[in-house]
């Protein structure tokens, strides 16, 4: 074998060797992906937990119409209160 060849045998292999740990650092980087909970960790930076979770509880409280609403619903009860009140101390 001439020295061309052997370089080229030395390269080839070298590139295998390169291959396969790219292969085994790629494999344990999604392996640490999942185990360290990634995901979690960017959708708390993001904010998208979090747009998620009020958009959740908007929706099991019936949208932010029925809060307002009930809201308006308090107001009128304890002005209403209140009227009667000043109704009854002759105010």
């Amino acid at each position: 074998m001439g020295a061309v060849e052997e370089k080229i045998l030395l390269y080839h292999r070298l590139w295998l060797g390169f291959l396969v740990a790219f292969l085994l650092c790629l494999a344990l980087c999604v392996i640490l992906f999942f185990v360290l909970r990634i995901p979690e960790v960017l959708g708390y930076l993001t904010g998208w937990r979090a747009r998620k979770g009020i958009r959740r509880l908007t929706e099991e409280s019936g949208g932010p119409e029925t809060i307002r609403r009930e809201e308006f619903v308090a107001e009128e009860a304890w002005d209403g209160e209140l009227t009667s009140l000043l109704e009854r101390s002759g105010i």
